[in-house]
């Protein structure tokens, strides 16, 4: 498991998309901009249904 503050400053300069589970998604995911390659941050398992993310925060703990 990775901290996110690891990963501060890494990815610098380039885009990133923080995706939640509202009934909203799947529409906003088609607007969303892709041609710059952003980093896929999900923040619970509804994102990741829809897209392969780099990445999931949570803050509780996964396994129980």
């Amino acid at each position: 498991m990775i901290r996110m503050s690891d990963l501060q400053d890494r990815f610098e300069g380039r885009p990133a998309l923080v995706l939640g589970g509202g009934p909203s998604l799947p529409a906003d995911l088609k607007k969303a901009p892709m041609k710059d390659k952003p980093i896929i941050i999900a923040v619970n398992y509804h994102a990741l249904q829809l897209v392969k993310a780099h990445y999931m925060v949570f803050n509780d703990d996964p396994l129980g």
